[in-house]
C-alpha cells in the first residue's frame, strides 16, 4: 500500500499548492453530475440554465487560478514573494483573476444563451460577436496553461527535456491510476443494477471521479514530477521510441531519394506522414535527451537536425495546393507550422553550439503563434482565409455582371472558395461578403454563383452513379490498368486525383476529374445513387496527354462545408 499513501500525500500536497484550481474544476464536474439528472428529475428552465452557466464559468476560470497559483509557488520559492498579504507584489493575481473571470463570465453566458438569440452589439450579429469573442478566449486558454506549466517547469529547477520526461511519465501513471478507479467504479454500478436495483449513474460517476482525480493527477505530475527515471521508462524513452523513429525517417529518407530519382512532386499523403513525424518526433527527441546521457546523448541531439530536408516535401506539398485553390483553415495550420518548424530549427541549432538545451523557449512561441493564428489583424487564419480565396470570387462575379461567359471549372472553383469564405473565414469572411452583396446585392452574387445560403442541410451530401463497359476500345494505347481506388481524407482534390491501380501500389498518374463533379453536384439530387448522373459516365473522360480514363462506378462524399471526404472509383485507364 506505500504507493497509495505516496497517492495520498501527493494529493493532499497539491490541494495545499493549488486550492483555488482544483476546487472550482471539481465543482465544475460536480455540476456535470447533477445536470446529468436535469431531465428526469425536470428541472425549471432557469434553474437548468443557472447551473449550466456555473458550470462553465468555474470551469473556464480554473486556468486563471492554475496561473495565479504556480506563478505564486514560483516566486515564492525564489524568495520574490512571501504571501498574498503583500498587496503590490499580489496585485497582479487579482487583476488575471479578475480578467479570468470577465472571460468566463462571457463565455459561460454563450453556452446558455438561445439558438437564435439575436443582439447587435457594435453592428455585429450575435453569432459575428461569439465568433470573435471565442477566438480572445481561446489566447486566454493558451496564455494561462502554457504559462502555468512554464512556472512549474521553473520551479522545478531542472532541463526542460528531464523535466518533459518525468512530466510524461508522470501523466501516465496518474491516469492510469485514474481509469483504473474510473473503471473499478462503473463496474461497482453495473453489477449494483443487475442484482440490487436498475440506476443510470454512469455519467454522474464518471463526472465525479473525474473531478476527483483527473486534473488532480495532472496538477502531480507537472508539479512534481518524479525525482528518477524508472529502468522500464529509461528504455522505453531512450531506446525503443528513438528506435522506431529513426526506422521512419530512413523511410522518409529512401522516399526523398525516389522523387529526385523520378523527378516527381511528392505525394499528398506526405505531407500528412511527415507532419506526423514531427508532432511524433519533436515528443520523442525532447524526452529521450532528458534520459540519456554520454555519447547516445550526442546522437540523439542529431535527430532534429536530420528533419530538416523534411521540411522541404511539407513545403513543396503545401505550395502546390494553395497555389492551385488558395489557403484553407487545414492549410493556414500547415503554413503555420512550417514557420514553427523552421523556426524551432534555427534556435535548435543555436542552443546546440552553446551546448545547451531548450530551456523555456517552446512556452512563449506556441503563446505567440496563438495569438498570431487567431488574433493579429491580416496574418490570423481568418483574414488569410478570405484574403486568399477572395480574388476568385471577385474575378468570376466582375465577369459575370458585365455578361462575360465563365467557364464551367472557374465557376465551381469561385463556388468552392465563396463556400470557403462564409464558413471558415470568420468575421473577416462575413464583413467581405457583406461588401461583395452590397456591390452586387446579395441576390446577384447567389444568383451568379447559384449558391443556397439556408442551411447545412440543403447542401449536397453523397452522389453516386454506375454503369457497364461491355467494350473498351484500346487502339492507340500501348497499356490498360483496372482502376479500384478507395480514399478517405480530409479533403480530396478532384482537381489532382491520384489515379491508383487496382492493387493500391502504383500511382498511375493524377488526373483532373473536377468537371465531372461539377456536373454530379448540379445534376444530383445528393442522396446517394442517382441513376441520371449515369449519363456523365457514359463516355471515356479525355484528359490533355491523350490518356483516358473509363468510369464504371464513382462515388463521393461531401462534408458540411462541400469538402469531399471521401471518393471510391472503379474503371480502367488507358494510356
Amino acid at each position: 500500500m506505500l504507493w497509495v499513501n505516496k497517492l495520498k500525500a501527493g494529493a493532499k500536497e497539491i490541494l495545499k499548492e493549488h486550492p483555488f484550481s482544483v476546487v472550482t474544476f471539481f465543482s465544475s464536474c460536480l455540476l456535470l453530475a447533477i445536470l446529468s439528472y436535469s431531465y428526469e428529475l425536470e428541472f425549471p428552465k432557469i434553474f437548468d440554465n443557472t447551473l449550466t452557466f456555473i458550470r462553465y464559468f468555474l470551469l473556464s476560470i480554473t486556468a486563471a487560478f492554475f496561473l495565479c497559483e504556480s506563478n505564486f509557488k514560483y516566486k515564492r520559492m525564489i524568495g520574490r514573494i512571501e504571501s498574498l498579504k503583500q498587496i503590490s507584489k499580489s496585485l497582479v493575481y487579482f487583476i488575471v483573476v479578475l480578467l479570468g473571470a470577465a472571460f468566463s463570465a462571457v463565455y459561460a453566458l454563450f453556452q446558455v444563451l438561445p439558438y437564435n438569440t439575436d443582439i447587435q452589439i457594435l453592428g455585429l450579429s450575435t453569432s459575428d460577436t461569439k465568433e470573435l469573442f471565442l477566438r480572445f478566449f481561446y489566447v486566454y486558454l493558451a496564455i494561462c496553461i502554457c504559462s502555468g506549466i512554464f512556472f512549474l517547469y521553473k520551479k522545478c529547477g531542472v532541463s526542460f527535456e528531464n523535466y518533459s520526461v518525468k512530466g510524461f511519465l508522470g501523466i501516465m501513471k496518474g491516469y492510469l491510476a485514474y481509469g483504473v478507479i474510473l473503471l473499478g467504479s462503473l463496474c461497482i454500478v453495473w453489477v449494483f443494477s443487475l442484482l440490487i436495483k436498475d440506476i443510470d449513474a454512469v455519467e454522474f460517476v464518471m463526472a465525479i471521479v473525474t473531478g476527483l482525480m483527473a486534473y488532480t493527477a495532472l496538477l502531480m505530475a507537472l508539479s512534481k514530477p518524479s525525482v528518477t527515471i524508472s529502468k522500464f521508462g529509461t528504455v522505453m524513452m531512450g531506446y525503443v521510441f528513438p528506435g522506431i523513429l529513426a526506422v521512419a525517417f530512413v523511410i522518409v529518407y529512401v522516399y526523398i531519394i525516389k522523387i529526385l530519382v523520378t523527378w516527381t512532386f511528392p505525394s499528398n499523403e506526405a505531407f500528412t506522414i511527415v507532419t506526423a513525424l514531427f508532432a511524433c518526433g519533436i515528443c520523442i527527441w525532447t524526452m529521450a535527451q532528458g534520459c540519456m546521457e554520454g555519447r547516445y546523448l550526442k546522437a540523439l541531439r542529431i535527430f532534429p537536425l536530420l528533419f530538416i530536408p523534411f521540411i522541404v516535401i511539407q513545403i513543396m506539398c503545401l505550395f502546390m495546393r494553395v497555389n492551385q485553390y488558395g489557403i484553407t483553415p487545414s492549410r493556414y495550420a500547415g503554413i503555420m507550422l512550417i514557420v514553427f518548424e523552421i523556426f524551432y530549427e534555427s534556435y535548435y541549432i543555436f542552443r546546440l553550439i552553446k551546448g545547451k538545451g531548450l530551456g523555456g523557449f517552446l512556452f512563449p512561441v506556441v503563446i505567440a503563434f496563438v495569438v498570431a493564428g487567431l488574433i493579429v489583424p491580416g496574418i490570423n487564419m481568418f483574414a488569410c482565409v478570405t484574403r486568399s480565396q477572395k480574388k476568385v470570387v471577385e474575378k468570376v462575379v466582375e465577369q459575370m455582371a458585365a455578361g462575360i461567359s465563365v467557364d464551367d471549372q472557374d465557376l465551381a472553383r469561385a463556388k468552392s472558395a465563396y463556400d470557403e469564405i462564409l464558413y471558415q473565414g470568420g468575421l473577416e469572411g462575413t464583413i467581405f461578403i457583406r461588401t461583395l452583396g452590397n456591390k452586387y446585392t446579395e441576390e446577384k452574387v447567389d444568383e451568379f454563383l447559384d449558391h443556397k445560403l439556408a442551411s447545412y442541410a440543403d447542401r449536397h451530401s453523397r452522389f453516386s452513379t454506375e454503369t457497364t463497359w461491355d467494350v473498351v476500345d484500346v487502339s492507340g494505347y500501348n497499356s490498360m490498368s483496372q482502376v479500384d481506388m478507395y480514399s478517405f481524407e480530409e479533403e480530396i482534390d478532384p482537381a489532382a486525383l491520384e489515379l491508383k491501380s487496382e492493387s493500391g501500389d502504383a500511382v498511375l498518374r493524377k488526373v483532373d476529374i473536377s468537371f465531372l463533379i461539377s456536373q454530379m453536384e448540379a445534376n444530383g439530387n445528393g442522396a446517394g445513387y442517382d441513376s441520371n448522373l449515369k449519363e456523365f459516365i457514359r463516355e471515356p473522360l479525355e484528359f490533355k496527354d491523350g490518356s483516358r480514363l473509363y468510369i464504371s462506378y464513382i462515388y463521393f462524399e461531401e462534408d458540411d462545408y462541400g469538402k469531399i471526404t471521401e471518393l471510391n472509383l472503379r474503371g480502367y485507364y488507358l494510356y
